[in-house]
């Protein structure tokens, strides 16, 4: 299986697709990674420019823009 996040202007989403037997080990492993995390500050640059990318891109999108200004 495998353990994967997202964001979105509402949601922050961790999930796990796992085979039965494995759920266990997958919640496991999820509530390790939201009680236990550990925030090293290179990586948070590392994700800050991912996020100002998309930021960018969203800003070249027409629908991206019209949803932010209805958003407001």
């Amino acid at each position: 299986g495998f353990i994967n996040a997202y964001t979105s202007r509402e949601v922050t989403a961790y999930y796990a697709r796992v085979l039965q037997n494995d759920v266990p080990m997958a919640f496991d492993i999820l509530a390790d990674i939201l009680q236990n995390s550990i925030l090293d500050a290179k990586e948070i640059e590392i994700e800050r420019g991912v996020i100002l990318q998309e930021i960018g891109q969203s800003l070249d999108t027409p629908d991206d823009v019209i949803f932010d200004w209805l958003q407001e």
